[in-house]
């Protein structure tokens, strides 16, 4: 039996992506900011990975970087206050968020870009 193992990123800036995630509490060590490929396990076994564009390119030569929304992916959070503290503190690093979660119905979600 096959079982979801990995979920794969790719990325422009990858000290700027790491940094966004780090907010969201994942213990990724700042040495590998420089890294082309960045893997972090969860606590669960599941991985997460990072790859920058020129390390997409040099092993898939046709590789072309897409375009428009390209995935999504989200971080379970235990109370509404906590999905509004984790809201302030990536808003206030500088990343956008469309809406807060008093402005969502059901108060499940974050959406941020």
């Amino acid at each position: 039996m096959t079982t979801p193992d990995l979920v794969g990123l790719i990325v422009r800036n990858m000290p700027a992506s790491l940094a966004f995630y780090r907010l969201l509490g994942l213990e990724i060590p700042a040495e590998l900011d420089s890294d082309a490929h960045v893997e972090y396990v969860t606590p669960s076994g599941f991985r997460l990975a990072w790859d920058t564009l020129e390390l997409m390119q040099s092993i898939h030569e046709d590789w072309v970087e897409p375009v428009g929304h390209r995935m999504g992916l989200a971080f379970r959070c235990d109370s509404p206050q906590e999905v509004d503290e984790v809201y302030g503190r990536v808003t206030a690093a500088g990343y956008h968020g469309h809406k807060s979660l008093g402005m969502l119905s059901g108060g499940n979600a974050t959406p941020l870009s």
